[in-house]
């Protein structure tokens, strides 16, 4: 047994003093860090590790910050930069607070001037540039200030102006990144193909979300299983792409051994349950979810010692995939599915299905279906987003972008759910998985006739089923240290809704008129060389045929509001499900 650890004395004082830095603004942190060498160690190190941070809440924000990052500072005091995370500066200029102090010093906001002082700041780690549009130049350096041989590990310019990409990554200070995000920086092909001669070797996050990217680059391929975050959303990539991935990114699915016959209790409610197995017979572990996003990545590696044991630097493969809005099929997602069973963070998007649209008499239409299979047992996913056909089988017909559903296709949609769903081998139920503990469907039209309105009012169902069942076990359970983590359940349900594109018709435009379109609907009434009498009598005949088809069936189907209903049912709902539920609707024209 061992004795009981202490922290030593100066630590434990350190440790509650520094329980006080969150609650004080930087005036009160700037005088308490002058009070002794300790305080200056707490005090001044959370008010330095990322000035910006204190320095925006100031009344001449942008006057204080091109003053703290371009002159020379105490080595003392610049040696506790840790972070220049410039996103508070920007989002007040974007609110046009403080504007008057921003314009006098417009010129130094950008990413050329900012990125040739970094070197200012002997142990600069995270760098975050995100939504600097401006493209001027300044000239002015302090050249009193020494230059180190700095090597950030973050490096963040997402939606921001950077003339040559290719110039700044090949520069030394940047040979030793962790995490890289490029989104939203448009470059020609030219500059995303030159970045195949470089090596990041200790790559471990990398975005590049709407680059126009046709394929992935030769080099996200070549940092093969160290990269375990890619984001490559809202492009124009393939299926082929997603083979690419499988290939070199990510790693063989995970096998279980199989368990002794002697079950274990309400095993599928617990991470790694306590299971008897043949000696010898080993598998592989997977690292708990690791922080992808700058704020938490950054946080992460403040908190944390530099260690090769850490598992941010573990060899995982790919286990956080973006992967939405580009030209994927159905087929290439379910090969992915069918492939790994070690993604934990998985986000699709609609994808184009593989079916035919003469099965649904939409020969217009474009279909986005899921088409998914049970996902991979063990499955390691913690939080998808995919398309709402993965759980109610219901495709949304569009005539063109997926932004907009046809209003004219749903029926046809919903009565290919209902054979769709009877198939056992491509449900997705909730109750089968515990270990999805956010799950986000995508593209759901505002409109059905009842189908799509009971198969989500069924999930909820479900999940409010499974939140009982697990509470049920966490009451039998007993505690232990050594116990297995009882999985959490769905905790965030996210409906993410369409407009129909307000069509009519069932098929598109000939004339791509509408005054033309208009006319011609008129004319394909009734017409007769003989008057009026004749063509009246036509008509009645066919309004009798009419009412004669109509017996003895049903009554006409009405379209009802999918939002006011899942609210309703919100209101009534017994027992409740405590999980958080969002309805996400665009305003009409996005």
């Amino acid at each position: 047994m061992s004795l009981p650890a202490y922290q030593p004395k100066d630590q434990a004082y350190e440790a509650s003093i520094a329980a006080l830095t969150p609650y004080l603004d930087g005036s009160s942190l700037n005088s308490l860090s002058r009070v002794n060498s300790t305080f200056f160690v707490v005090f001044g190190g959370y008010l330095w590790a990322d000035p910006i941070k204190t320095i925006y809440r100031s009344r001449t924000p942008y006057t204080k910050a091109i003053k703290f990052i371009s002159q020379k500072h105490a080595e003392r005091f610049s040696d506790l930069v840790q972070v220049l995370d410039f996103r508070p500066l920007i989002r007040l200029k974007d609110s046009g607070y403080r504007i008057n102090d921003f314009v006098p010093n417009e010129r130094y906001f950008n990413c050329h001037y900012i990125l040739n002082i970094l070197a200012y700041f002997k142990n600069l780690n995270f760098v975050v540039l995100d939504n600097v549009q401006n493209f001027r130049n300044a000239y002015y350096y302090d050249k009193n200030c020494p230059q180190y041989n700095i090597k950030p590990l973050l490096l963040s310019v997402s939606s921001s102006v950077l003339l040559d990409m290719s110039a700044v990554l090949e520069a030394d200070m940047f040979a030793n990144l962790m995490y890289l995000d490029i989104s939203a920086t448009y470059h020609a092909p030219a500059a995303i193909a030159s970045l195949n001669h470089y090596e990041f070797g200790n790559l471990r996050v990398l975005k590049m979300s709407n680059m126009r990217l046709t394929k992935l680059p030769r080099f996200v391929l070549a940092l093969g299983l160290r990269l375990w975050s890619l984001d490559v959303s809202e492009n124009l990539l393939t299926d082929n792409d997603v083979d690419a991935l499988i290939l070199n990114c990510i790693k063989p699915a995970i096998s279980r051994p199989e368990p002794l016959p002697l079950p274990v209790a309400d095993a599928a409610f617990f991470d790694h349950p306590p299971e008897y197995t043949v000696h010898g017979d080993v598998y592989d572990d997977m690292p708990a979810r690791r922080p992808d996003s700058t704020t938490p990545f950054i946080e992460g590696m403040l908190n944390t010692d530099v260690d090769v044991s850490n598992p941010i630097y573990s060899h995982t493969g790919l286990t956080q995939l973006y992967i939405s809005s580009n030209r994927l099929t159905s087929a290439g997602t379910r090969l992915l599915l069918h492939t790994t069973n070690r993604l934990q963070v998985l986000d699709l998007g609609a994808m184009q299905s593989d079916v035919e649209p003469s099965l649904m008499q939409a020969e217009h239409a474009t279909i986005f279906h899921a088409n998914g299979p049970r996902l991979m047992p063990p499955s390691q996913l913690e939080r998808i987003r995919v398309h709402h056909s993965f759980v109610t089988y219901v495709p949304t017909l569009t005539l063109g972008s997926v932004t907009h559903y046809h209003e004219a296709y749903i029926q046809q949609a919903e009565v290919f759910a209902e054979g769709y769903a009877s198939d056992p081998t491509v449900s997705y139920d909730p109750l089968q998985n515990h270990r999805i503990t956010h799950l986000i469907l995508t593209h759901i039209p505002t409109k059905s006739y009842g189908i799509l309105i009971d198969h989500l009012i069924a999930l909820i169902r479900k999940v409010t089923k499974q939140c009982q069942d697990i509470e049920r076990v966490r009451s039998a359970a007993v505690s232990h240290r050594r116990s297995p983590i009882l999985l959490p359940g769905l905790r965030l349900l996210r409906l993410e809704f369409i407009h129909d594109d307000g069509r009519r018709g069932l098929s598109s435009s000939v004339s791509g008129d509408k005054d033309a379109d208009t006319f011609l609907e008129r004319t394909l009434g009734d017409f007769s060389f003989f008057g009026e009498g004749e063509a009246g009598e036509s008509s009645v005949k066919k309004e009798k045929k009419k009412e004669k088809k109509g017996k003895g069936k049903e009554k006409e189907k009405v379209l009802r509001d999918v939002v006011a209903e899942l609210k309703a049912f919100r209101e009534k709902e017994q027992p409740r499900w405590p999980g958080q539920l969002q309805l996400v609707v665009p305003a009409r024209g996005f």
